[in-house]
């Protein structure tokens, strides 16, 4: 229904949703052509081949929103990439090395970077932010904490996020999935100090004999109820979003079991059917950071609105983790030790990350 109104309009498009998606009006602007295999009749298609197909407009555009490289395929416009090159440092692992053993090579030099070239904005800008193009000394402070891990962290004294456990230079994202501790952020909120980790999640067996109760929906359960991919709901506590833990060893979701599998088991003691489920709990998967500044929202939920309240997120959930508060603690939270004398530093690292996307 939401296709006869007019928001399309306010994008430039000036048309309904419904016109755009038919793509027939001889009067839709060039650039608000969709193209034939995207198009749908939205007046009798069903809901979910339209859900289906606007989804292949939105993977369309991603796929096609590029960072600049270089012949190398090395990246090139943030002002961290120009900082790197101007400073003669790896903006790549070498053959052979990993990016987790780039990501320390990379700190060893920067720990011993005697008199470092800082992009003070003078030779570039960017088009599409308002921000300065600059990389000084605080965007360098923040770097090192990013990259360094603390050695038996007991508090948030030593300056190190460890967050390229996860966020892995160059590209900045490991691919994989981790508990950050946002759902039971979210669900303590919701419910009260502490219930996340009292909440009841059933086995594998319990799921397979009650689908509709535990499982999220499917063409085989349609009407299951998806409380355990719900976000929290104040008072209720039988709502949480478990994320990957919905589609792990889920059987109307066939196809990636088989790559979910070794993911799971690559980090799990023992990986028998509970424990390996137990392991992707309020697991979601690693964004990259890259231009980070046009995803505000952050994390899953969009539950922290800017830079400082990610960090302050990680100050806090680093704390609940070194206390044995934090459900399903991701391993990397061993390695975490931030305070707000950080966060400033962090931020500026963070900004830093910004690039326009390549629009040639």
């Amino acid at each position: 229904d939401n296709a006869q109104n007019s928001p399309a309009a306010t994008f430039g498009c000036g048309l309904t949703y419904a016109k755009i998606f038919l793509g027939t009006d001889p009067s839709i602007p060039s650039d608000c052509k969709i193209a034939p295999q995207f198009r749908i009749d939205v007046a009798t298609a069903s809901d979910q081949a339209i859900v289906d197909k606007v989804a292949m407009v939105v993977a369309a555009y991603a796929e096609g929103l590029l960072f600049k490289q270089d012949e190398l395929g090395r990246y090139i416009a943030s002002p961290y990439d120009v900082f790197l090159r101007a400073n003669h440092l790896p903006a790549a692992p070498l053959a052979g090395e990993t990016e987790a053993q780039h990501a320390q090579r990379l700190l060893g030099l920067l720990e011993n970077l005697g008199s470092p070239v800082f992009i003070d904005g003078s030779s570039a800008s960017f088009k599409y932010h308002p921000q300065p193009f600059v990389f000084g000394a605080l965007e360098l402070q923040g770097l090192k904490i990013f990259l360094r891990a603390a050695q038996g962290a007991v508090d948030g004294s030593q300056h190190s996020g460890n967050c390229a456990s996860c966020h892995l230079p160059p590209n900045f994202t490991d691919f994989r999935f981790h508990n950050n501790g946002s759902t039971q952020e979210e669900y303590d909120a919701a419910n009260g100090a502490g219930t996340f980790m009292g909440l009841q999640i059933p086995t594998q067996a319990e799921r397979i004999q009650n689908p509709a109760l535990y499982m999220p929906a499917s063409a085989n359960h349609p009407n299951a109820s998806e409380r355990f991919r719900h976000p929290a709901v104040a008072g209720n506590l039988a709502y949480a979003d478990l994320g990957l833990w919905n589609v792990y060893l889920n059987p109307d979701i066939p196809n990636p079991q088989a790559n979910l599998t070794t993911i799971v088991c690559a980090i799990a003691s023992n990986c028998a059917v509970d424990q390996g489920l137990a392991i992707t709990i309020a697991q979601f998967k690693t964004p990259t950071l890259r231009d980070l500044e046009d995803s505000a929202p952050y994390f899953h939920n969009g539950s922290e609105a800017k830079f400082d309240d990610v960090v302050n997120f990680y100050i806090n959930t680093s704390q609940l983790a070194r206390q044995g508060k934090l459900r399903n603690t991701a391993a990397e939270f061993a390695g975490m030790s931030l305070s707000s004398d950080d966060l400033d530093a962090l931020v500026a690292f963070l900004k830093a990350l910004t690039e326009d996307y390549d629009d040639a």
